[in-house]
């Protein structure tokens, strides 16, 4: 799957983060199964947008922060949203999230967008719990022929 940039609107976004297609190249049932979260976790999708897998996450976590930077995409998020699922408006530098309050940070293809990584790490680690963990699911380079 090409790189998809933010469309110009958060809508024509949402368009692409909620499109069907997504599940067959994304294969969130695997990601949320290989993560085996347990009922008692509590996990922070950064960059969560429309809340893809955020509320894949809710049907195994206890808890579940969906974090963006757009209020319109963790609106759509929210929308049917299950209990255990909290929306967290963010700032491009900081995730907002409470102090040792997470088990598992979550990025799917977000991370190239965070400018400055080692500042934002240092923010994520006062966020995880002791022995918590951080998965990134990210694009790689292709050669093109």
């Amino acid at each position: 799957m090409p790189h998809q940039h933010h469309p110009p609107s958060s809508g024509e976004y949402a368009k692409v983060l909620e499109d069907p297609s997504r599940d067959k190249w994304q294969m969130p049932h695997e990601v949320v199964m290989a993560l085996d979260l347990k009922p008692t976790e509590a996990i922070a999708d950064i960059g969560a947008g429309t809340g893809y897998f955020a509320r894949r996450f809710a049907q195994h976590a206890g808890k579940v922060y969906a974090v963006d930077i757009d209020q319109a995409l963790l609106d759509i998020a929210r929308k049917n949203a299950p209990k255990n699922l909290k929306t967290v408006l963010a700032s491009p530098d900081d995730p907002r999230l409470p102090e040792h309050s997470v088990d598992t940070i979550f990025f799917c293809d977000v991370l190239h967008h965070i400018e400055n990584r080692p500042a934002y790490y240092a923010k994520l680690a006062q966020v995880l719990k002791p022995g918590g963990r951080v998965v990134v699911i990210d694009f790689y380079k292709k050669s093109c022929q």
